[in-house]
């Protein structure tokens, strides 16, 4: 199954959240609704959204963001980005400009998932530790597409992967939660990341492929690169 109106995002077992500003129910707007499943995400500010690109979100580093609910649209509670001991995928188009919080499951506890990228790194971590850093050289005002995996919980099944090519491995064996008000995008709390984001997956339950990645990248690539 394809999503309509943006680059088909290859795969979709076990998709539960996926936006990209190119896509119209996506653009220049305030309430995102994911392409696949029943969750809308809340932008902070509409002039987020630019048309270069095809579309993509310009995260200014003081207020912008967009925050994701823990219920859908019925109002029903969902665990969507609770990972647990699941397989998960997050993948993303990004331009880092400052180093803050890309992604967050949720408020409080120790094992809620973050994800930062700093001049420095990528980090898969909690509150308490990194789980796993992947060491970068400076990309300021580059686009770049990120996707972090975890294809079990053993030894070097945590990957990062940039632009299509694996560059890192190592070991997630933490049960991710869900826990407090909201999970967001591009900012943490009273913090807000500085970049430029164009689309941005996320799977619970299910892992892509080094080549499913690889061709995600190759299909959507002309756009930022």
């Amino acid at each position: 199954m394809a999503v309509i109106g943006g680059p088909d995002p290859v795969v979709t077992d076990g998709l539960v959240f996926y936006i990209d500003p190119a896509n119209g129910k996506n653009k220049n707007i305030t309430s995102i609704p994911s392409l696949i499943g029943n969750i809308t995400g809340t932008l902070s500010s509409q002039g987020v959204w630019q048309s270069s690109n095809f579309g993509y979100w310009n995260f200014d580093g003081t207020s912008d963001k967009i925050t994701l609910p823990n219920s859908d649209s019925s109002g029903t509670t969902t665990n969507l980005f609770a990972f647990g001991d699941n397989n998960y995928t997050m993948h993303c188009w990004w331009k880092y400009i400052g180093d803050q919080v890309m992604w967050h499951s949720g408020h409080t506890g120790t094992n809620n998932s973050y994800i930062s990228i700093t001049s420095g790194f990528l980090g898969l971590g909690s509150q308490s530790a990194y789980k796993h850093q992947y060491s970068r050289s400076n990309n300021d005002s580059t686009w770049f597409h990120w996707a972090l995996v975890r294809e079990g919980q053993g030894s070097n099944q945590s990957k990062w992967y940039i632009n299509g090519a694996l560059v890192s491995t190592g070991t997630d064996a933490t049960t991710w939660i869900s826990a407090g008000t909201d999970a967001g995008i591009a900012g943490y709390g009273g913090s807000a990341a500085e970049g430029e984001m164009g689309p941005i997956a996320i799977y619970n339950g299910n892992y892509l492929t080094a080549e499913e990645i690889q061709k995600y990248y190759n299909n959507t690539k002309d756009r930022f690169v």
